[in-house]
């Protein structure tokens, strides 16, 4: 069930997630959080909060409690103002360290330990945590928890040297780091006084999204440090969020968001409990954590392992992360290729790292065909769906579409006609979308999808009569599918650098216009230029493709963008070397953003060395025999002599580095 404000949450999540070690989020978190420690020792009691401290105030400054000033000084200290003039009261009174060893006695740190809760908070990637809280529940927290290390800031001194994440006390820190900021005058020279705090403060709500938990619409650090954010930044304050149970009603939400604050209020789905109001306020942070928690991306570096969790029966139809039409396959069908979540998971490598492709690489052939029988007698969309996941995984693994396999692809493709407008005289049945729940957008991305790879598998086979007429059909059906429409210019132009027709090749690169595409397609319509020859308008367009990558790239983790940079920067590399001569030599303006690329495992050289390898093994011998108990050797004896370095492919590869090792040399190396 959402609740009113849930779409702030998502805000501040994805930018809560935006990095890798920490993202573009910071907290300030105030002393209602603090209601969660857990007691130390027996008869503890509760963790004192703001009006305790108050309270505690008046009983040291008013010994009759039946008086008139005890009774309003009681009343004082339930107001903002009253409280912090109450604390200037005892302050002179008492003086201002007896006011400090009150605040110590009254909270008494070492009698609480930091909560799960606490812990939870810290693990979330901050980029920085800020507290107004005295006592050392966070730093504590902090101490236990593994994949973040956060440095400590308690003066200003250590502002300069305490590595970020930090974790900022703002108003002193327990037991020594003194004055506990509390009374009215305190708060009114703090921006003087403490002007590094409050820089810092600013600059962090300036550059991320800032939120606050643990404090009330009244609290007094609330209004005091949105208020300095409001008269410090005039109209270029940033929006703040503010958290909890916060029991608005329309004239308080309205009066927050004119001082330049978004509530966050989770009063509605947590109503009021009376007898254990702790209850609600430990179940309210509880969701908040979760609701972050659930929403932490997968390490794309340990694709598919952290991506296995929904290997269910059902297989989603519409292409997309919002997909909702859904056909179920039973068990026994779909063994092994129910891959949907892992698919649509995919961090995005031009050329997945060996080691995963290793890892994920299909069954052998002979399996293969037992899971093709077991999807013979299902109907048509079911096993559209399951060889469109199949045949991701073999492009995935660079592997060509087997034989048996596109005969079931051809099979499936004439049974189906989800574009009945166009494909008039197809013979078979026209989509009837009421008897299926997949919908009609969905089966034509997989139709399309399977109809781009069947025409790879024409190409590779060499079938050109077979090729262009496919290729003439999917003209018109890939004019609204950019994607499918830039695949199908790729592979007329491999087609005719198959053929070895430079004057075809030329005329498919004259009518094909990678612009307004995913800048890979630049990449390849590049390689394809420099099999041409034509150096400069390859390096011309290898150029565009990596500024536009550059630009559209989203953030350091951004492994789709950081691998088709790896593999442009080789394509340029490879260019500049000189025309048509390849060696390993790198361009020094490149070498050091390879390195960083390393991190993601998306530096081309990798890839590129693994291949070298594999084409330097002898290559295997003919088949002594007419038998085809492996398949794999089919056609062994007509493409034995690409087995080479010399070869078109092996320089087209070189040039191109960004689709996959063609199928003639797939079949001679593995």
């Amino acid at each position: 069930m959402q609740f009113q404000d849930e779409i702030h949450l998502s805000v501040i999540s994805n930018a809560l997630w935006e990095g890798k070690d920490s993202g573009r989020a910071a907290v300030l978190i105030g002393a209602g959080f603090s209601r969660n420690a857990e007691s130390s020792r027996i008869n503890a009691g509760k963790f004192p909060l703001w009006g305790d401290i108050a309270n505690s105030i008046v009983n040291h400054l008013y010994s009759d409690v039946d008086s008139f000033e005890f009774k309003n000084a009681l009343q004082q200290a339930g107001s903002t103002s009253g409280a912090l003039r109450l604390a200037d009261e005892f302050i002179a009174a008492h003086g201002r360290s007896k006011l400090d060893d009150l605040i110590i006695q009254t909270i008494r740190d070492e009698d609480f330990r930091p909560g799960e809760i606490h812990r939870r908070m810290m693990e979330l990637p901050w980029r920085d945590v800020f507290t107004t809280n005295y006592d050392t529940l966070l730093e504590r927290a902090a101490d236990n928890v593994f994949r973040r290390k956060y440095g400590l800031i308690t003066n200003i001194a250590e502002i300069s040297s305490a590595r970020s994440p930090r974790i900022v006390k703002l108003h002193g820190s327990m037991p020594s780091q003194r004055p506990f900021i509390l009374s009215e005058e305190d708060f009114r020279t703090y921006p003087r006084k403490f002007a590094p705090f409050v820089n810092l403060m600013q600059q962090s709500m300036m550059e991320n999204i800032f939120c606050l938990f643990g404090f009330s619409g009244d609290d007094p650090n609330f209004l005091e440090w949105s208020g300095w954010v409001r008269d410090e930044l005039a109209e270029w304050a940033p929006r703040l969020y503010l958290c909890g149970l916060l029991d608005l009603n329309d004239a308080k939400r309205r009066m927050l968001h004119e001082r330049n604050v978004t509530p966050i209020d989770l009063s509605m789905r947590f109503p009021r409990n009376e007898n254990n109001p702790d209850v609600r306020h430990r179940l309210a942070i509880e969701y908040f954590l979760k609701f972050f928690e659930d929403r932490a991306p997968l390490n794309p570096l340990r694709w598919p392992k952290d991506n296995t969790k929904s290997a269910s029966l059902m297989l989603v139809g519409t292409p997309g992360p919002n997909e909702k039409d859904s056909v179920e396959v039973s068990a026994a069908a779909i063994p092994y290729f129910d891959q949907e979540s892992i698919k649509r998971s995919y961090p995005g490598w031009i050329i997945a790292p060996a080691s995963i492709r290793e890892s994920f690489s299909p069954s052998p052939l002979s399996v293969h065909l037992e899971e093709l029988k077991k999807i013979a007698d299902h109907d048509a969309y079911t096993r559209l769906v399951v060889l469109d996941n199949f045949n991701w995984s073999l492009e995935l693994c660079l592997e060509p579409l087997w034989d048996p396999v596109a005969i079931e692809v051809h099979r499936v493709l004439r049974q189906l006609n989800p574009f009945p407008t166009i494909l008039k005289d197809w013979p078979e049945e026209v989509v009837n979308k009421s008897k299926e729940t997949l919908s009609l957008e969905s089966i034509q991305h997989r139709w399309l999808t399977l109809a781009v790879a069947y025409l790879r598998y024409l190409r590779e086979e060499r079938r050109f009569v077979e090729f262009d007429e496919w290729s003439k059909r999917l003209d018109e059906l890939t004019l609204d599918s950019p994607q499918h429409h830039q695949r199908l210019c790729y592979e007329r132009g491999l087609r005719a650098l198959d053929d070895a027709d430079d004057s075809q090749l030329e005329s498919a690169l004259i009518s094909w216009t990678p612009h307004d595409s995913d800048p890979v397609w630049a990449l390849r319509k590049a390689g394809l230029q420099a099999e041409l020859g034509n150096v400069d308008e390859a390096n011309k367009l290898a150029s565009q493709a990596l500024v536009a990558l550059r630009r559209s790239s989203k953030g350091k983790r951004d492994i789709a963008s950081n691998s088709r940079e790896g593999w442009c920067m080789k394509l340029l590399n490879s260019l500049r070397q000189s025309k048509f001569e390849f060696d390993d030599k790198t361009d020094s303006s490149f070498r050091d953003r390879w390195e960083e690329l390393d991190e993601f495992r998306c530096n081309p050289w990798i890839e590129w060395s693994g291949f070298n390898t594999t084409l330097e093994r002898p290559p295997p011998e003919l088949p002594t025999s007419k038998s085809k108990s492996d398949l794999n050797l089919r056609h062994l004896g007509q493409h034995i002599s690409l087995h080479t370095k010399s070869s078109p492919f092996y320089r087209h590869f070189n040039f191109i580095g960004s689709w996959r090792m063609p199928a003639y040399q797939h079949r001679l190396v593995t």
